[in-house]
C-alpha cells in the first residue's frame, strides 16, 4: 500500500520482519526526521520514534540492522540505535568522520563499517569500523 509520503535521500534498512524508512527529505524540500515502518505480514504503515539531533542529521543519513539492534549514522557522526522497546533513538557512539550519503554494512556479528559519503568539505572515500556488539 502507499506510505502516504513521498521523500528522498532516506536511509532504509529492514528489521524484526519490518522495512524502516528513517529521516530524508519531503515532497515540499523540508528535511524530516520522521520514521515510518512498514510491517508486511498487516500491510499497514505505521510511525516510529523520531530521530534525534539537528535536523539535518536526517538527510542522507545510513541505517542497517547488526547484532539484533538497528542503528543509523547521519552527517554529525553520531551512532543512533534504536531502543530495546522500540519507542526511543539511543546514542551509543560517534564515527570519526561524519558523513551523508554513505552505507553502513555488516562486518561479522559485531562490527559494521562505513562506506564513502561526503562531508561538508567534499567525498569521503576512507572506511571506518564501528564496533557495536555488547553496546
Amino acid at each position: 500500500p502507499s506510505p502516504g509520503f513521498q521523500r528522498r535521500a532516506i536511509a532504509a534498512a529492514a528489521y524484526q520482519g519490518k522495512l524502516y524508512v528513517l529521516g530524508g527529505m519531503t515532497s515540499d524540500n523540508k528535511v524530516t526526521q520522521a520514521v515510518s515502518v512498514f510491517d508486511p505480514k498487516t500491510g499497514a504503515w505505521s510511525e516510529g520514534p523520531s530521530l534525534t539531533g539537528e535536523t539535518m542529521e536526517s538527510f542522507g543519513a545510513s541505517a542497517f540492522a547488526q547484532h539484533g539492534h538497528l542503528y543509523v549514522t547521519g552527517v554529525k557522526g553520531r551512532i543512533l540505535r534504536l531502543s530495546e522497546d522500540g519507542r526511543s533513538w539511543e546514542e551509543v557512539g560517534h564515527l570519526d568522520k561524519g558523513r551523508f550519503f554513505h552505507r553502513l554494512l555488516p562486518l561479522g556479528d559485531d562490527r559494521l563499517v562505513v562506506v564513502g559519503g561526503s562531508s561538508r568539505a567534499g567525498r569521503i572515500l576512507s572506511l571506518e569500523l564501528v564496533r557495536v556488539a555488547g553496546q
